[in-house]
C-alpha cells in the first residue's frame, strides 16, 4: 500500500503514521506495550503494527504469508461479454 493512503487510513481511524524515524525499542511495562521509542521521544500507544524485525523479542512466527500472482494470456474474455 501507499504511504499516503494507509497514513491517510491511519488519520481517519485516530492512528499515528510515522515515516522516518528510528525505531529503537519496544516500550513495556509490567509485559504490556506502553510505546515505540525513538531517539529521547517515546510515542505511548495501545497498538504498534510494524515489521516484526523491529520487535523480534516480542512476536513468535504461527504462520506464513504466501503472494500468488496469476498472469492470463489471453484474457478469459468475460469482461468483454
Amino acid at each position: 500500500m501507499s504511504g499516503c493512503f494507509v497514513g491517510r487510513l491511519s488519520a481517519v481511524y485516530g492512528g499515528t503514521y510515522m515515516l522516518d524515524k528510528p525505531v529503537d525499542g519496544i516500550v513495556t511495562e509490567s509485559g504490556k506495550l506502553v510505546g515505540v521509542r525513538s531517539g529521547d521521544d517515546v510515542a505511548h500507544c495501545n497498538m504498534v503494527i510494524c515489521d516484526p524485525t523491529y520487535a523480534q523479542d516480542h512476536c513468535r512466527k504461527v504462520g506464513q504469508v504466501r503472494l500468488v500472482l496469476c498472469l492470463l494470456l489471453p484474457s478469459i474474455g468475460i469482461a468483454a461479454e
